[in-house]
C-alpha cells in the first residue's frame, strides 16, 4: 500500500478512443463543421437606427400588484415610433441599479425593439416579498410577457433575455410557456441550483455567500433608508433557506428549471454561457434538454465577463441580436447559428471558435486509474484528508477566474494529492463533454469528501485544472438524503465533473488527481486527520473521458 502517488501512476485505456489520436481518417470523421475565426453568424451586427425614450411604468400582475418597470422605446425626433414593434424583456432581475448601467434595453431599442426592464416582487420598488426563482416570480414573468404582447405598441412577438439572475428568469419564463413568447436568449443560467450553486456534490458551497447582500444593495436603488433597511431580512432569509435544506427536496425542486416543460414549448432558444463560468453545467444541460429548438454558444469567460462593454460579451452579442432579428423581426440578413453548437475551444489563451454538429461526445473513452505495475494489478493508495486543499489564489471560482491563469498552477498542490498521469499528446486530443470518475474508495470516518480534478500538464511541469467534480461520500446514493459510510469498507463513488471543451496541446498530458478539499468551491467538511484509500488497477477506479 502506498501513502501518496507520484508520476509513476498512469492512465490505462479500458475502452473507447485512445488518448493519442487515431489515424487521420478517424479524426476527419468527427471533425467540427468550422474551426477558426469568428463565425459569420456570430459576427452579425447593425448600427443603431433610432433614438430611445425611457418611461417608468407600473405593469399590473394578475393579483393587481403593480410591477415597477422601465419601458424603453425606439424614437425619432424625440417621439416614440407609432407603429407596432417586437418587444424584448431584458434582465428580469432584482438588481435595479444595474439596469441603466448595463444598457441592454437601450441597445435593443436603438435597433427598433421595445424593451422592458422590470423588478421582481420585493425588489426595486415593486411591492411584495423577494423570493427569487420561485413559482410567484415565474408567474409574474408570464404575466409581464403577456401584458407586453398585447399593448398597442407591440407586434405581439415577445422575446426575453438576461444575464445570470436574468438568464435564470428567462429559462423559467420559457418553462411557463406564455403564448406571446417567441424567442429566448438565456445567458449564464443554471438548471439545478442545488448542485451548481449551493451544494455541489452534496457539500455546502463557499461561492457567492455574499450574494443576498449584494442583491439587496443593488435592488434598493432610489428607495429611502428606512424602506431599504426594512427589506434586508427578506434577502438574508435566502441564505437561511439554503442552509436549512442541505439535501435536495421540494424547496430545491421549486427553484430548478423544469426542463421537460421548457422542451414541450418548442420556443427557440440560444443558450449562452462560458466554460469558466459559474454555470457551465446548467447552460449545457439546458441546451441538451431543449435541443430540438435550441442552439448553444459557449465562450471562454467567467461570470463577470458577461457584461456589455467586456470584449468577450460584445463579440458574442452580435449572434444574440441576429437570433432576435431573425425570429422576431424576420430579417433575412440575420442568420441563425450555422451549427447546433458554437464553442470556444480551450485553453483560453490559445483557443479559437469551433462550430460543432454534436456536443457532447457520444461515447467516452474509459480509462483505468492504474498503479506503477499497470492496470492488471490491484493497487491501493492511502492519503490523509486535507479539507483546506485549494490550488488557487482566489475565491468564488467561476465568478471572475479562468482555469489557465498563472495563479491556478496546480504543480505544488498536486504533490499532496493522489495523481494519475497520461502520455503526452500529439495535439489532436479534444475533450468535449462532462467527464465522470468512478472512484473505488474506503474512508476511515463515517463520511468523507472526494474532489476529482482533470488537469493539463505542460512540458515544464505546470498543471492547469481543466474541470473538477465533487462528492460527499454520504451522498453517494443521491442528494435526497445523507447515508453514512461504513469506515474501512470499500465502495464505488461516482463523481461527475463539469462539462468542458479543451484541446490538449502538443507535448501536454492529462493528469487526474484525487483529494478531499477545494475551498474555493466547497466548505472544508472532510474530517481532519481522517484517511482515504483509493483502489486502482484491476477491479479499481476508472475514468470516463468524452473525446470529440
Amino acid at each position: 500500500m502506498g501513502r501518496m502517488v507520484g508520476a509513476a501512476c498512469a492512465l490505462a485505456l479500458v475502452a473507447g478512443s485512445a488518448l493519442v489520436s487515431s489515424p487521420a481518417a478517424d479524426a476527419a470523421a468527427n471533425a467540427p463543421a468550422v474551426s477558426g475565426p469568428v463565425p459569420v453568424w456570430l459576427g452579425y451586427d447593425r448600427l443603431p437606427d433610432y433614438q430611445t425614450i425611457s418611461t417608468e411604468i407600473r405593469v399590473p400582475m394578475r393579483d393587481f400588484t403593480p410591477m415597477r418597470c422601465t419601458l424603453t422605446r425606439p424614437a425619432v425626433g424625440g417621439l416614440p415610433l407609432s407603429d407596432q414593434r417586437p418587444v424584448i424583456v431584458v434582465n428580469f432581475f432584482a438588481y435595479r441599479v444595474l439596469q441603466p448601467v448595463m444598457q441592454m434595453a437601450e441597445y435593443y431599442a436603438e435597433r427598433g425593439y421595445v424593451a422592458l426592464s422590470c423588478s421582481p416582487r420585493g425588489s426595486g420598488g415593486t411591492p411584495g416579498t423577494w423570493r427569487p426563482f420561485e413559482a410567484q416570480e415565474q408567474q409574474d414573468n408570464y404575466d409581464l410577457i403577456e401584458w407586453a404582447g398585447t399593448q398597442p405598441w407591440s407586434s405581439g412577438k415577445v422575446g426575453q433575455t438576461g444575464i445570470s439572475y436574468g438568464g435564470i428568469s428567462t429559462m423559467k419564463a420559457v418553462a411557463a410557456n406564455p403564448p406571446h413568447l417567441k424567442a429566448a436568449v438565456p445567458i449564464v443560467a443554471y438548471q439545478d441550483p442545488y448542485r451548481e450553486f449551493a451544494y455541489p456534490g452534496g457539500i455546502r458551497s463557499t461561492k457567492m455567500r455574499w450574494w443576498p447582500y449584494f442583491t439587496w444593495g443593488s435592488s434598493i436603488g432610489d428607495q429611502t433608508p428606512d424602506v431599504s433597511l426594512a427589506t434586508l431580512p427578506q434577502y438574508t432569509a435566502f441564505e437561511d433557506r439554503v442552509n436549512a435544506h442541505p439535501n435536495y427536496d421540494s424547496y430545491w425542486k421549486s427553484l430548478t428549471i423544469d426542463i421537460a416543460a421548457a422542451n414541450r414549448t418548442k420556443i427557440p432558444m440560444l443558450h449562452v454561457g462560458g466554460w469558466n463560468d459559474l454555470f457551465p453545467e446548467g447552460t449545457v444541460r439546458n441546451y441538451l434538454g431543449t435541443k430540438d429548438q435550441s442552439w448553444l454558444l459557449m465562450g471562454p469567460g467567467a461570470h463577470v465577463e458577461f457584461v456589455p462593454g467586456v470584449p468577450q460579451f460584445d463579440e458574442m452579442r452580435g449572434g444574440m441580436l441576429a437570433f432576435f432579428d431573425n425570429l422576431l423581426m424576420g430579417r433575412k440578413d440575420a442568420r441563425l447559428p450555422d451549427s447546433k453548437v458554437t464553442s470556444w475551444e480551450l485553453p483560453r489563451g490559445a483557443g479559437h471558435w469551433v462550430q460543432l454538429n454534436e456536443y457532447p461526445a457520444e461515447r467516452p473513452a474509459v480509462l483505468a486509474l492504474a498503479g506503477p505495475q499497470g492496470a492488471g494489478v490491484a493497487t491501493q493508495f492511502t492519503y490523509t484528508a486535507n479539507p483546506f486543499d485549494n490550488g488557487c489564489l482566489c475565491t468564488d471560482h467561476g465568478l471572475y477566474n479562468s482555469h489557465d491563469y498563472p495563479q491556478n498552477n496546480q504543480a505544488l498542490w498536486d504533490t499532496q494529492r493522489v495523481q494519475f498521469n497520461g502520455a503526452p499528446s500529439d495535439g489532436s486530443v479534444v475533450i468535449g463533454g462532462a467527464p465522470v470518475a468512478h472512484i473505488k474508495a474506503a474512508f476511515s470516518a463515517r463520511d468523507g469528501v472526494l474532489v476529482v480534478r482533470l488537469e493539463d500538464v505542460g512540458p515544464d511541469g505546470s498543471s492547469t485544472v481543466i474541470t473538477t467534480g465533487w462528492l460527499r461520500a454520504s451522498h453517494r446514493l443521491g442528494h435526497g438524503s445523507s447515508i453514512a459510510v461504513s469506515p474501512g469498507q470499500p465502495g464505488m463513488y461516482k463523481v461527475e465533473l463539469l462539462p468542458t471543451h479543451w484541446r490538449l496541446p502538443v507535448g501536454h498530458s492529462f493528469r487526474i488527481t484525487i483529494s478531499s478539499g477545494d475551498v474555493q468551491n466547497i466548505e472544508p467538511v472532510a474530517e481532519p486527520g481522517s484517511t482515504v484509500t483509493i483502489f486502482a488497477g484491476k477491479g479499481g477506479s476508472t475514468f470516463e473521458l468524452p473525446l470529440l
